[in-house]
């Protein structure tokens, strides 16, 4: 299986199996979250649809890193409104590469700018 082939099953997976009727209800809480915008019985297609472009975002913006640095870990997180997506494809300790990809909605969540600090 390449690394496209990986990245695509985990991502029918995962729009399979999330619950986003679940997710939609939750994010009820989530007063900054886009989708409270929406009309309510049209929450669920545009959450998923937005879901599905966040996974390929995440998987293509990682496969890229790793092709390109070629290290042995690559991970990258798009936070977008209330869902956040990751990718992770590891090569290090492995007799075998992995990669990895996730779907999280975000019920709360601390915005900080970070902070400055000193050597």
């Amino acid at each position: 299986m390449t690394i496209t082939e990986a990245a695509q099953s985990q991502i029918d997976d995962i729009m399979d199996t999330f619950n986003f009727r679940q997710a939609v209800e939750g994010l009820k809480a989530n007063k900054y979250c886009w989708l409270n915008s929406i009309a309510e019985e049209a929450r669920e297609e545009h959450l998923r649809k937005r879901s599905r472009k966040r996974l390929i975002e995440v998987v293509s913006e990682t496969i890229a890193k790793y092709q390109y640095d070629n290290q042995g870990r690559n991970e990258t997180i798009i936070v977008s409104g209330c869902i956040r997506s990751m990718c992770v494809i590891d090569t290090l300790d492995h007799d075998d590469h992995w990669i990895r990809v996730d779907l999280q909605a975000i019920i709360e969540d601390s915005f900080n700018d970070g902070t400055t600090f000193t050597k």
